[in-house]
């Protein structure tokens, strides 16, 4: 049984501290893919509070950001999208 299957023994804390333990996926964002909503290229990608390089690939499907090892933030973390001005 997963750790996290019984919330109720578990105190809010407890619970987003295991979160921030688990190996996370890719994150997928199919709205900017090539020709979706950003209609600029994408020039580079910056996790917010890290130095680590962060690997990306945009496709026509999707952009897809491969997660670094670790995380700045416990809770929230966010991404800078760069795009060149045509």
């Amino acid at each position: 049984m997963s750790p996290l299957a019984s919330p109720a023994r578990r105190t809010h804390h407890q619970t987003l501290n295991e979160l921030t333990d688990e190996t996370f996926e890719d994150i997928v964002i199919n709205t900017l893919a090539t020709g979706g909503s950003l209609d600029r290229e994408i020039t580079g990608i910056e996790l917010m509070g890290s130095t680590e390089k962060i690997t990306w690939n945009r496709t026509a499907d999707a952009l897809t950001i491969r997660l670094p090892k670790s995380l700045p933030g416990k809770i929230v973390n966010g991404f800078r999208i760069h795009s060149r001005l045509d």
